[in-house]
């Protein structure tokens, strides 16, 4: 850390918060002195934290609080906010992980399905991406591929027999109907 930022840091002023003393605290690496009834508040926002790295919703964090070190409702969201916001909310960077695996697993198949000439299934990939990544809106102007009545083989060919084939093959497809 710099010397100034360090200084700054280190410097208490009248308008801090909590928070402002908490984070020149972890900022100056514990150089900070914080009173006992700031440790303490430290000491509950990390176990916040710690919850909600758990994998555990904001409810359930403020009941486990609330068995834990007996709080109410309103005081445990309250320090449930407050570590959210010296700490971070780390469901957000969870959700965005998730938005890049799904991301990785939708492209390899869209080039594999691409690779094998399975364009069908290539672009749903496609959609699947634009989807996660917040590019497709389904309105008026945009057409669900996977609306589309696709082909199951198409066959370019200027060989008379086998012209004559799908002829043959359309009229006995006419005459089952």
């Amino acid at each position: 850390m710099d010397k100034k930022l360090k200084k700054l840091a280190l410097q208490e002023t009248d308008k801090e918060d909590l928070l402002d003393r908490l984070r020149a605290h972890l900022s100056t690496g514990g150089e900070r002195k914080l009173t006992a009834r700031d440790s303490d508040t430290l000491a509950k926002l990390t176990r916040i934290d710690e919850i909600l790295r758990d994998n555990k919703s904001v409810a359930q964090c403020n009941q486990a609080l609330q068995q834990e070190m007996g709080l109410s409702q309103a005081h445990a969201y309250k320090l449930i906010n407050q570590s959210l916001e010296l700490f971070g909310d780390i469901r957000q960077s969870r959700k965005k992980s998730k938005a890049y695996i799904l991301d990785e697993m939708y492209m390899r198949a869209a080039n594999r399905c691409w690779d094998e000439g399975d364009m069908l299934n290539y672009l749903k990939a496609c959609d699947s991406l634009a989807r996660i990544n917040g590019l497709f809106e389904a309105d008026a102007t945009n057409i669900n591929i996977t609306q589309l009545n696709m082909p199951e083989l198409i066959i370019l060919d200027n060989d008379p027999e086998i012209l004559q084939l799908e002829k043959q093959a359309a009229e006995i497809a006419e005459d089952e109907s």
